[in-house]
């Protein structure tokens, strides 16, 4: 879960508004066995492997999701648990307060943000719009006009709304030329999203390789690497895939992306589809942990003997 819904940033920020995370193992290798919890799910759950299910306070089920669902169908999951069950959907006092001095202070760039962002994370992108807009739309500069491009770009790419991302782009492209918003990182990563929902990959990888070289501070590295690792995956360089995941393992272990990228490399030792490499899926079966290290320990030969000439 951590290589897929767990590396998805909109996932971990709708679970901490509205939810209260719990994770637990019933059997099998791994840490988190539990035998209260255990006990909790039992005859609760349709199956025993890695899902969500989602329990009121008293304790009882509500729905579950699929079996390893990738990270838009857990965010999915949850946004249709919300609209099924509103009683558990609405405003904190804090959240209310956030949203009420934004409506007072149209003019004040750090309260549209506060507003643009707990609604972003809420899921209700159409609401969260308007604020970051009002920012842009002002005389502002700074961090706040940043994160305001940012925050339009990333619900475009969540609603793959390619059209609409790129002119966004193309406006924070273009005043971030003027203005140094420090922005190139984040058009270039949300950029190398839109080409690899056209299958671009040779764009892809030029693109991101580009902006890895010239922009090793991003805080999108985790999401540059892991990309361009993707684009050369399916451009059936696989060195070079795992130089890019490998990287991010030994480099930024406490990247979001980190987990992701670890099973991109082994994804030889994997016992079930990746959605992020068109669903590849190895012959291995049962999850043996041996066999999913012994994976990763060969791509990392690879990007040891990469990392020097990259």
């Amino acid at each position: 879960m951590r290589a897929g819904c767990f590396a998805e940033l909109r996932v971990i920020h709708l679970l901490n508004r509205r939810f209260v995370p719990f994770y637990f193992n019933t059997g099998g290798p791994g840490l988190g066995k539990d035998q209260a919890a255990a006990d909790f799910v039992k005859g609760k759950v349709k199956n025993k492997w890695a899902h969500f299910t989602a329990f009121t306070g008293k304790g009882e089920a509500l729905d579950e999701s699929e079996v390893y669902a990738d990270k838009d169908g857990i965010f999915d999951f949850l946004m249709s648990l919300l609209r099924k069950h509103p009683e558990f959907d609405h405003m904190t006092e804090t959240e209310k307060k956030t949203l009420a001095t934004a409506k007072e202070n149209l003019k004040d760039d750090a309260s549209q943000l506060a507003a643009g962002e707990l609604l972003e994370e809420l899921g209700r992108y159409a609401e969260a719009g308007p604020y970051y807009q009002r920012i842009l739309d002002g005389e502002g500069g700074g961090a706040a006009r940043a994160d305001a491009h940012r925050g339009l770009a990333r619900m475009a790419r969540y609603e793959k709304k390619w059209d609409n991302l790129e002119r966004i782009l193309a406006i924070a492209e273009k005043e971030n030329a003027g203005k140094r918003l420090g922005l190139e990182g984040d058009v270039a990563t949300e950029r190398a999203y839109r080409l690899l929902a056209d299958k671009k990959y040779e764009e892809v990888r030029a693109l991101l390789d580009k902006h890895i070289k010239a922009h090793p501070d991003s805080k999108r590295m985790g999401e540059m690497h892991f990309n361009a690792g993707v684009a050369c995956f399916f451009l059936k360089d696989l060195d070079w895939a795992y130089y890019h995941w490998c990287w991010v393992v030994e480099n930024i272990p406490d990247d979001h992306m980190q987990r992701r990228c670890y099973i991109a490399a082994a994804h030889k030792g994997m016992p079930y589809p990746n959605p992020e490499l068109g669903g590849f899926q190895s012959n291995q079966k049962g999850g043996n942990i041996q066999v999913i290290q012994a994976a990763y320990a060969n791509g990392r030969k690879v990007y040891e003997r990469l990392k020097s000439s990259y």
